[in-house]
């Protein structure tokens, strides 16, 4: 029988002297790997260059659309997953098949329940099983560890919406629904992290529940409203910076 081995089963076996550690080497990672540093390269200079011409316009007292403050909080986002994921190796389709030794195959059958041959995320992802991924997400003190990155990333993401308390709206309804909305989510997030302290569970569930579909109302409106106040804009949305003219872009 052939099993995928997780990195905590692999560990498990590992130390019961089972399984050998396996001979792969950062080169052969690389080999299999579909990064490309020069996409990635051109990809952040492009990342850059709006960051600093978004504050430049601030600088230069130039106002900014909420579409490009929104822009700002995706790209922000998207700065922290390509710097954790840099040197992560992309696409790896080859396998490396290791064989247990027959003189120990009582012993791995000793050692069989405590061991979870789930397939890693790339294999879920491929065959959309949800069900099972959002079990793995969910099981034991990885819902916490979840969490707290979902915290800060969400208060930042949203943080940078609540940068635009002050910005000229289309109608002051709309703009007393940004801050609401830009709060708001902030708050949900938050609870989402607290629902998880909560005892009984169920009532921490609950509260998640409705943090959740509170967040996602929130999320919606401040999506809709950088496209529809784009309507009404100042007049000096349209200026440019003074050096800006002088840089290359893309």
């Amino acid at each position: 029988m052939r099993f995928t081995i997780r990195l905590d089963d692999l560990i498990l076996l590992m130390k019961a002297d089972l399984l050998p550690l396996p001979d792969i080497t950062l080169h052969d990672l690389k080999e299999c790997s579909k990064n490309d540093p020069f996409a990635r390269v051109v990809t952040s200079l492009q990342v850059l260059y709006f960051v600093v011409q978004s504050f430049g316009r601030l600088g230069s007292n130039l106002p900014m659309s909420t579409l490009e403050v929104s822009t700002l909080a995706f790209v922000c986002c998207a700065a922290f997953m390509e710097y954790f994921c840099w040197n992560k190796p992309l696409e790896l389709r080859t396998t490396i098949v290791t064989t247990l030794s027959p003189d120990k195959h009582g012993q791995f059958i000793s050692i069989l329940p405590k061991l979870r041959f789930n397939p890693p995320e790339q294999d879920v992802a491929e065959k959309a099983d949800l069900k099972l991924f959002f079990a793995r997400i969910l099981e034991g003190d990885e819902v916490k560890r979840n969490v707290i990155h979902a915290v800060w990333i969400g208060c930042l993401f949203n943080g940078i919406h609540i940068s635009a308390w002050n910005f000229s709206f289309a109608s002051e309804p709309e703009q007393l629904l940004w801050r609401i909305t830009s709060v708001g989510a902030c708050a949900a997030v938050a609870l989402m992290w607290a629902a998880t302290f909560i005892r009984p569970k169920v009532i921490g569930l609950v509260l998640a529940g409705l943090s959740s579909i509170f967040y996602c109302i929130c999320l919606t409106y401040l999506m809709v409203e950088v496209f529809v106040g784009l309507r009404s804009v100042p007049e000096a949305l349209y200026q440019s910076i003074a050096w800006q003219n002088a840089l290359p872009g893309v």
